[in-house]
Order: C-alpha cells, then sequence, then structure tokens
C-alpha cells in the first residue's frame, strides 16, 4: 500500500472490534497477516476495546502495531430528549417488552454478529486521535463498526476504507436459520433483516472503499450501495509452506480431507454436520478407507 506517486510510507489508522492478535479465529488471522505485513512498511494505529483478557496480547500486537489507542466497552447511545422519537422512547420502555426495547434502540443479534455502536465515548477517542494525527488513510475493520468512522464529522478530511468480512445482512440470514427460532426470533425476523440491511445503506456509502471477501459478497453489497467502490480481496493460504514434502507424505494423507473452521460460529457447525450426514457417506461408499478430520474452535 503506497500514496501514490511519492511512495512514502502511510500512517494508518485502523478501528477494529477486536486486536489482530492471537490468530485464533479466522477474522483475526486474516488480519494478522495482512497487518504484520503493511506494519514493515507503514505506521500503524489501532483502535479497538480491550475485551476479556486482551491485554494480554498488546505486546505481541506493538511488534508490527506502532501505536494502539483503547476504545470505550460502553455501547451506550443516548436517548433522543426531544421529538417524536422521545415519546416512542416512553411508550416502548414502558412495556417492558426487551426484544421490541432492542428492536427500536439497539442492534439485531444473531450468532457470528458484533456492533461496535458510535457511542459519544468512541467517537471523542477517535475525533482527539484524527485531530492530534495527520493520518493518510483510515480503516474499519468488519462491518459492524461501519458507523464508527462515518461519524468522526465533515473536518476530518481522510480517505475511509472498510473491510467487510461478511456481508452482514447475509450473516444474519444464516445466523438465524442456522439454528432453532424462538417465537420472537420468526417474529422479529424481517424487521430486524430490514434493520441489518438499512444499516448497510445508512453507512456503508460514506466510506471511500469497502474491501469484500468474496465473489457473492462484492454482487450483494453492490446491488445494495451501488455507487460505492469495491475491492475483492479473497482470504488465502501460503502455498508454498503448506505443501506435501515428498510425494511418500502425499499419498499417505491422498484418502484424508480436512475441515477447519472456527465452530462458534453456527453455519460452520452446520456445514460440517450437514457433510457428516449428507455427503461423507457417499464418499465412503466409493473410497471406504477415506477419513475426515474436523479441526477448530467451539465445537457443538
Amino acid at each position: 500500500m503506497t500514496n501514490g506517486a511519492n511512495d512514502k510510507p502511510l500512517r494508518i489508522l485502523v478501528i477494529s472490534t477486536q486486536l489482530p492478535y492471537p490468530p485464533n479465529n479466522g477474522g483475526a488471522s486474516r488480519m494478522f497477516h495482512i497487518y504484520r505485513r503493511l506494519g514493515q512498511r507503514h505506521t500503524i494505529t489501532w483502535a479497538c476495546p480491550l475485551w476479556d483478557d486482551a491485554a494480554q496480547y498488546l505486546d505481541d500486537v506493538k511488534q508490527f502495531c506502532a501505536h494502539f489507542v483503547e476504545l470505550s466497552q460502553s455501547d451506550t447511545i443516548p436517548f433522543p430528549d426531544r421529538g417524536w422519537r422521545r415519546l416512542l422512547f416512553k411508550v416502548v420502555s414502558r412495556l417492558h417488552w426487551e426484544r421490541l426495547f432492542v428492536f427500536c434502540y439497539g442492534y439485531p443479534q444473531a450468532p457470528g454478529m458484533y456492533w461496535l455502536p458510535a457511542s459519544p465515548e468512541r467517537i471523542k477517542t477517535l475525533r482527539d486521535l484524527a485531530a492530534s494525527s495527520n493520518f493518510d488513510v483510515i480503516i474499519s475493520e468488519f462491518e459492524g463498526n461501519a458507523e464508527l468512522a462515518a461519524q468522526l464529522g465533515s473536518d476530518v478530511r481522510v480517505p475511509k476504507a472498510i473491510t467487510l468480512h461478511n456481508a452482514q445482512s447475509q450473516l444474519f440470514q444464516r445466523g438465524r436459520q442456522s439454528q432453532p427460532m424462538t417465537f420472537e426470533d420468526k417474529l422479529f425476523f424481517w424487521p430486524e433483516l430490514w434493520q441489518v440491511q438499512r444499516y448497510e445503506k445508512q453507512f456503508y456509502p460514506k466510506q471511500d472503499l469497502a474491501v469484500v471477501m468474496s465473489q457473492e459478497d462484492h454482487d450483494l453489497i453492490h446491488r445494495r450501495c451501488p455507487g460505492l467502490p469495491l475491492e475483492l480481496i479473497a482470504n488465502g493460504a501460503d502455498l508454498e509452506y503448506f505443501c506435501p514434502t515428498s510425494n511418500e507424505s502425499a499419498n499417505r494423507v491422498g484418502k484424508s480431507l480436512i475441515y477447519f473452521g472456527h465452530f462458534g460460529y453456527p453455519p460452520n457447525a452446520a456445514a460440517m454436520v450437514y457433510f457428516c450426514r449428507e455427503i461423507f457417506p457417499r464418499i465412503r461408499r466409493r473410497v471406504p478407507d477415506a477419513q475426515i478430520f474436523v479441526i477448530g474452535k467451539s465445537p457443538p
């Protein structure tokens, strides 16, 4: 990544929902490998909350990120103090229906979805940071924090990009439909899907560029945000490193399959269950000694 004709190192601000280390899930692994490389030439400032025990990994992050800025863990957004929305807040709060309350003033939840709302504390931290540092580009990692960079204000005149690890609306559908839905889930499914789609239409176009992982996501985001520039940068693997060391080892594992994924994300678990029930028996009928190794975190 360079800044055109001058070809000078860039000052990059990354706003993320998590640290890029340890690389123990798909998103963190992608970020680790990309920014470890970028950090060899460019100056990276990483901004995110420190969830749970994440602080223990700061020294690892600082090996390739020059600076770290902690964002508030508070998701609290002030309620409107006037107008019809204030009246709606009063009515909804008196109903004591949590799901309806979250629908009106929160974010839809589904397996695999993570939100980082634009709370006043986070916005102030980022505005102060942008004012005190002459960044060349601001990159938002993950789709659930698109509103943070979008709400920094017109005085922050820095190119903004967002990395969409998933198409959020599609992730919502898959996450909900991959597990049994309660009556409330079914009742709120379409309204909450509309809410996620509205989020995409509202905040993605305020970026100067969006990076997607697959052609399917590219086409979906293009239909939803037709004026948004898109770049497809798929996940990959180092084929020089991950290769058989000899023909003998290749023959030894030639009848083996490996599925690697984070099974805390329900669609991954559902995919593996489906494969073992519907597909692998057909393979075994033709290759009786075929094996499958299922590798990953948080198996059901």
